[in-house]
């Protein structure tokens, strides 16, 4: 199995704060499966549990893309979620995060 160097994408609390979506798109190049895992907190640095993260797929091979909604997961009390994908220089992924309602 081939292993690949991991990507990191950082999104701030105030970015979180300051919206109620944010938008994250990544695409990867090889054909294989990824784990995309992430901790949601808030502007003071405190884990937000139960923020929905949804996974869009975008699929680049087809004028216009073609955008699915492949589904939701949400974080754990450590603000931690984690979404298996297919990798593929065809395929970009964008995540929305959703703050939990109060």
């Amino acid at each position: 199995m081939r292993t690949y160097k991991p990507t990191k994408k950082v999104i701030s609390g105030k970015q979180i704060y300051n919206h109620r979506r944010v938008e994250i798109c990544m695409k990867f190049s090889y054909f294989d499966r990824t784990l995309i895992v992430g901790i949601v907190k808030n502007p003071e640095g405190e884990y937000i549990e139960n923020a929905a993260v949804e996974v869009v797929l975008i699929d680049n091979s087809v004028n216009p893309n073609k955008v699915e909604v492949l589904g939701v997961v949400f974080t754990d009390e450590e603000g931690k979620y984690a979404v298996s994908v297919i990798s593929s220089v065809l395929y970009s992924y964008k995540l929305n995060i959703y703050t939990p309602v109060p």
